[in-house]
């Protein structure tokens, strides 16, 4: 008998095992396909490559693409180009921004930058280095790119106006340079391009939309970047924006109140010049003003002077094709605009330095520069002009100053210049303004003006004395040196005596005459007559027994010029000595007398008279009258013995001083 064996239950077993184990084996199919398929649309998305110039802080897998904050992507591999110059960045950026990648879009490394210029990227302190992109859908996709070495400054804030500032050349400006108007920020630079075909830089800046009503067609634009130094001989001035626009560079605008209202500018069509400077902008009335070219050429921001005020600088200066003039184009400042009228002068004022005197100092350490002046009558009529003829190194002063504006005449000038002092006393009062030689005349006119509250020192019997350059007076054993003040050396001074206090006032335009000695009215004047000036001159002693009662105050050619008349006062104390009879010398040099039994005599009257000379008189009575001013006598061509015998009693004047 045969026994078969079934053994149902370990086969049952088995059968679920093996079902048990299919099912693990199909959830962990799906499982991986889940994991699969999640990972496959994790690294979906667009490979591009971005070349820097330095990768420093840049990791791969970490560094990501960011656009205001927000990650769009990462740094996956960097690479050396081929040519190593640059740094190659394999960049993976999301599918849904594929748009973005046109040759419009810019990226940029952002760091942290911390210096006396900037201070940018703080965020990066703690998130670390990541790239920065400006998108643009606008052009060619691309999926290769360059990055910029400095970083963009995105145009998208609502809150500002954009417009476009171009110039040939860059001085301090840079991305998040300070806009100003009338020192008060109101916005900043945010984009900085150079074009490579015209060689201009361009420039957007962002105007806070509150400011948006400033800026018209016709707004300037400047550079107000580091110090601005300004300086004379009264002081120096140091001047700047602020201290962002010392160290980083600055612009300011402002538009022209003076000139038509123009419309809005309109940023889709308006660029504007940036120009160096305030003058450069031209932020003033133009004016063009044609000088003889018998000097040399002004140069380019030569100031323009209103009585001592800065008023305009010259912008530009051409010459003339056939060399008889130049041109200065020249701004004036819009609150003297009043004064460019028909019957405004302008003229240049050049230093002079020589042996004898010292002319316009300022101009001499400044340089030249160009001076106006205009009539009253002139601003009255108001006929409004731009073009101009000017005067080279010719002032022009009219008299219609507030004061008393009165005009000295000389037949010389002496070391009497342009801004001459006048003093009562050693008190300045007034100043002179200009010098005209009279065609006519052939005498200088002073013009000079008294202050107003100084006005009522001068009336008819005001004198004026030439008193410019060093003083000296004496003898060889007793002699002075009288030194004026510094200003007085370097501008020289006119001092006035007014002998009566209630005669007939002055008034302007009326004339007086320049002295060189003070003349009292009861001093004597006399006319001396001669045959040749010979070493005459002004101030030589007029003696009387070899004391000095007088002096030589002018002299002059006769009507017909055939003699010379020498002018001579003889001080009022002394003035009883002249009678008509009086006899009049030359006791300069020597007096030889020769003779066979007497020999040689040499006589002088003092060592003083053969170095410097002098004259002498000599009255033959007591009884004959004094004569009165202006009596003419004749120089005698040679000396009496029988003179020095004259020795008549003549009471002096002793109520009197002699000056």
């Amino acid at each position: 008998m045969k026994l078969t064996q079934k053994i149902p239950f370990p086969k049952i077993k088995q059968k679920k095992s093996l079902y048990s184990l299919l099912c693990v084996i199909v959830l962990a199919t799906l499982l991986l396909s889940a994991k699969l398929l999640q990972d496959m649309h994790h690294e979906d998305g667009v490979y591009i490559e971005i070349e820097v110039i330095d990768a420093q802080g840049i990791i791969p897998g970490k560094t990501e693409i960011m656009y205001h904050g927000f990650p769009i992507g990462k740094v996956q591999a960097l690479n050396l180009t081929k040519d190593m110059t640059h740094i190659a960045l394999q960049v993976q950026i999301d599918d849904q921004y594929k748009k973005w990648l046109t040759n419009k879009t810019e990226f940029w490394v952002m760091r942290a930058q911390l210096s006396l210029f900037e201070i940018s990227g703080l965020d990066t302190l703690f998130s670390g280095n990541y790239i920065a992109i400006k998108p643009s859908t606008e052009g060619d996709l691309t999926h290769h790119f360059i990055a910029r070495r400095d970083p963009v400054v995105l145009e998208n804030d609502k809150g500002s106006f954009y417009i476009t500032l171009t110039r040939s050349v860059s001085h301090s400006i840079s991305i998040g340079s300070p806009i100003y108007f009338k020192q008060i920020q109101v916005g900043k630079v945010v984009r900085y391009l150079l074009d490579p075909l015209s060689n201009e830089i361009t420039m957007r800046i962002a105007i806070q939309k509150e400011y948006r009503q400033l800026i018209r067609k016709n707004t300037r634009f400047w550079e107000v970047s580091g110090i601005n130094l300004e300086g004379d001989l009264s002081g120096f001035r140091l001047k700047s924006e602020s201290l962002i626009s010392l160290l980083k560079g600055g612009i300011a605008f402002e538009t022209p109140d003076w000139e038509d209202r123009m419309p809005l500018a309109d940023p889709a069509v308006d660029k504007f010049v940036l120009y160096d400077d305030k003058q450069d902008a031209q932020l003033g009335v133009v004016v063009e003003v044609d000088f003889p070219l018998t000097h040399s050429v002004i140069d380019k921001d030569t100031i323009v002077m209103f009585r001592g005020l800065k008023i305009g600088m010259v912008q530009s200066v051409s010459i003339a094709p056939d060399l008889s003039h130049f041109t200065a184009k020249i701004v004036i400042d819009p609150t003297a605009r009043r004064l460019l009228v028909e019957g405004t002068q302008f003229w240049i004022v050049r230093s002079e330095l020589n042996l004898h005197k010292i002319k316009n100092l300022s101009s001499l350490l400044d340089g030249p520069y160009i001076a106006l002046d205009v009539d009253i009558k002139h601003l009255t009529e108001a006929k409004v002009k731009h073009e101009f003829k000017g005067q080279d190194n010719i002032s022009y002063t009219p008299l219609n100053k507030s004061g008393l504006n009165l005009i000295l005449t000389s037949d010389h000038l002496g070391d009497v210049i342009v801004n001459t002092v006048i003093e009562f006393k050693g008190q300045k009062i007034g100043v002179v303004n200009a010098i005209h030689l009279s065609k006519h005349t052939k005498q200088f006119n002073i013009y000079l003006n008294i202050a107003k509250e100084y006005a009522y020192l001068i009336n008819a019997s005001t004198q004026f004395i030439n008193n410019t350059g060093v003083n000296i007076s004496g003898s060889l054993t007793d002699f002075k040196v009288t030194l004026p003040s510094l200003t007085d050396i370097v501008s020289g001074v006119i001092s006035i005596e007014t002998f009566n206090i209630n005669a007939k006032p002055l008034k302007s335009g009326d004339h007086k005459q320049l002295l060189d000695v003070l003349i009292h009215p009861s001093d004597l004047i006399v006319n001396i007559v001669t045959n040749n000036l010979k070493s005459f001159k002004k101030g030589l002693p007029i003696l009387y027994r070899g004391i000095p009662v007088g002096k030589l105050i002018n002299y002059k050619l006769s009507d017909f010029a055939d003699h010379v008349i020498l002018e001579g006062v003889i001080f009022d104390k002394y003035s009883n000595l002249v009678t008509a009879n009086t006899k009049f010398w030359d006791v300069s040099g020597l007096e030889i007398e020769a003779g066979l039994l007497s020999g040689v005599q040499i006589k002088t009257h003092s060592l003083d008279t053969i170095i410097s000379g002098g004259i002498a008189f000599a009255t033959p009575n007591a009884t004959d009258p004094a004569v009165q001013s202006n009596h003419v006598f004749t120089l005698e061509k040679k000396f009496k013995k029988s003179w020095r015998h004259w020795n008549p009693k003549r009471p002096l004047k002793v109520m009197q001083k002699t000056p």
